[in-house]
């Protein structure tokens, strides 16, 4: 920016490596303003070093590292969903889970336990240990859980804080900050909101990888629902391209108390889980497919064993409308 020096650069996520590039590319003062000094050849073009596919298949590269069975890696980690879902509670289930090499969602193990950063920046200190005590109690004695409640923004020196922190916790395996938008950098309005989302996150992915833990990153998801689920993430596409992991959670309603989570990413399979909320606890059920087809199956069992007689398809689908709040398509029902 005009008058900005190399702190602005930084604070903006701006990298060295770009910086230099720009330098080499630069004329010189005095090329551009006719200077009484001796006029400077133009900077001898940098040597980049390619690898050829011989030498890459002789590279050892490590696996990712793996923090929750299945779900979580290390790199960026998008949770997406909507507002009072229940989304802070998982947030922090995980971490308690992480940092005490448990168990997530009661059943998944978690393959790399260590320190956590849990970033809790909608909430208060007491709001969440209340909610430490009610997911597990004995979470207030870990000494490997750190919690703050109010961190800088990325673009007001919050991104150079936590490099350092993490370069202080060399055992940190996963950091939790909830939510984006209460840290992520000002927007530009002139790049455009593709290239403010991949400027925002590209340095945050960067960190997390070299630091080899997973950040999950709170955000939220759009009120229409889409055929692609990525598409449901509010935001732009810059967003879900940056991330190595997208984690969207769903439920029909806060009163619902099962939900699913659809998982996608570079080094995670795709799956969707089945999920229960109860008094601030997730739990898992299953794979969504398989529990939603035996839901069914037991609903309607339910409504002929209530009935007491024989009953023809239409029938069923009839009794089964007030259960779901909607039509039921005849060829559902089996």
């Amino acid at each position: 920016a005009p008058k900005g020096d190399v702190s602005d650069w930084l604070a903006t996520g701006g990298t060295a490596e770009e910086l230099r590039r720009l330098l080499d590319q630069a004329p010189s003062w005095n090329e551009q303003h006719g200077g009484d000094g001796e006029r400077t050849s133009p900077a001898e073009p940098r040597k980049v070093r390619t690898f050829t596919a011989a030498e890459l298949a002789r590279m050892e590269l490590p696996e990712p590292v793996c923090i929750v069975h299945k779900l979580l890696y290390e790199g960026l980690n998008l949770l997406v969903g909507s507002p009072k879902i229940g989304k802070s509670w998982l947030a922090l289930a995980w971490g308690i889970a992480v940092a005490s090499g448990g168990k997530v969602l009661g059943s998944i193990d978690v393959e790399d336990p260590g320190e956590v950063l849990y970033l809790a920046l909608e909430d208060s200190f007491r709001r969440v240990r209340d909610r430490m005590q009610q997911v597990d109690e004995q979470a207030l004695r870990l000494e490997r859980l750190h919690i703050q409640t109010d961190w800088a923004r990325f673009d007001k020196g919050g991104l150079q804080d936590l490099s350092a922190w993490l370069s202080e916790h060399p055992n940190c395996k996963l950091v939790v900050i909830d939510t984006w938008g209460r840290i992520r950098p000002r927007v530009n309005g002139n790049a455009g909101a593709y290239m403010d989302d991949t400027e925002a996150l590209g340095p945050l992915q960067a960190l997390a990888l070299k630091h080899h833990t997973a950040i999950l990153l709170v955000h939220h998801r759009r009120k229409a629902t889409a055929e692609d689920v990525l598409e449901e993430v509010s935001g732009s596409t810059g967003l879900t391209g940056v991330a190595d992991a997208v984690l969207v959670l769903k439920r029909e309603s806060r009163k619902d108390a099962d939900g699913t989570l659809f998982v996608t990413g570079r080094d995670v399979e795709d799956q969707e889980l089945a999920l229960s909320f109860r008094d601030g606890l997730w739990s898992y059920l299953g794979d969504a497919g398989e529990y939603a087809l035996s839901k069914e199956r037991r609903q309607i069992l339910d409504v002929i064993a209530e009935a007491g007689h024989p009953m023809t398809q239409r029938q069923v689908c009839e009794a089964l409308e007030p259960l779901r709040g909607k039509a039921v398509d005849r060829k559902s029902v089996v």
